[in-house]
C-alpha cells in the first residue's frame, strides 16, 4: 500500500472499536507496510515517535496480546525483528476494511474526479510533512 494511502486509511481507522490504541495501531500499520521481520524495536520507535523504552512496553502488550513476534535477527544475534503475526495481520486486515467503509462514507458526496483531485492534494501535504524545506 503506498505511504499516502496508508496515512490516509491510518487517518480514518477507529483504534478504540478495535481494541487496540493508536499508539498499538501504528505499530501495526508500520510492521504491515514494511513487510515480515524487516523492522526493529527502535525503528518502531523512531517511526512511532515515542522512546525506545516506551515502544519495548508497547511491544511487550501486543506479544502478550499474540499480534506481534521478536524475531532473533540471524545477521546480527544482539539484535531482534519485530513481525506480525497471524493475529496481527487479522486485525490490520479488518482495521483497513473498515477504514475503507468509513472512507467510502465521508467521500460519497464527491465524484470520481474530485476523490482524485483529493487524493493528489494529500498525497502533496504528506510528502511535504515528510520532507519539508
Amino acid at each position: 500500500m503506498p505511504s499516502a494511502e496508508m496515512s490516509r486509511v491510518t487517518g480514518v481507522v477507529r483504534v478504540p472499536r478495535l481494541g487496540i490504541s493508536p499508539g498499538e495501531w501504528s505499530v501495526l500499520a508500520a510492521l504491515a507496510v514494511e513487510g515480515p521481520a524487516r523492522s526493529t524495536p527502535s525503528r518502531l520507535a523512531d517511526v512511532g515517535g515515542v522512546s525506545p523504552s516506551t515502544m519495548t512496553h508497547r511491544l511487550d502488550r501486543m506479544v502478550q496480546r499474540g499480534l506481534v513476534e521478536r524475531i532473533p535477527d540471524v545477521e546480527n544475534r544482539t539484535r531482534m525483528r519485530v513481525s506480525l503475526t497471524r493475529d496481527g495481520w487479522e486485525l490490520f486486515r479488518r482495521a483497513v476494511l473498515d477504514a475503507e467503509v468509513v472512507e467510502s462514507r465521508v467521500l460519497s458526496p464527491l465524484d470520481e474526479r474530485e476523490r482524485r483531485q483529493l487524493a493528489g492534494l494529500l498525497d502533496k501535504l504528506v510528502a511535504e510533512l515528510r520532507h519539508p524545506h
